[in-house]
């Protein structure tokens, strides 16, 4: 699809989303409440990833993930070949 469509470079994709991973942003109420269904908690990976402590993050809490940052900076310096 980004050979077909995009117009952007890979580097250029990836900014905001790994600023957001890196620095973290304030939980918003939604976000908790999808994040406290049983589902999620099921999920050893998922849990893992989005359950710090083994619980949603408080709304207002900042959220940072380091594991997802990284995954997406080698997607943008790597492009479809990171997979």
């Amino acid at each position: 699809m980004h050979q077909r469509f995009g117009k952007l470079p890979w580097k250029e994709l990836f900014g905001a989303a790994i600023a957001y991973a890196e620095q973290g942003f304030p939980v918003t109420e939604g976000i908790h409440e999808a994040w406290s269904l049983k589902k999620l908690k099921t999920d050893e990976s998922s849990a893992r990833v989005f359950l710090p402590d083994g619980k949603p993050p408080a709304q207002g809490e900042v959220f940072r993930n380091p594991e997802i940052a990284h995954a997406l900076r080698l997607l943008a310096e790597n492009g479809r070949d990171a997979f």
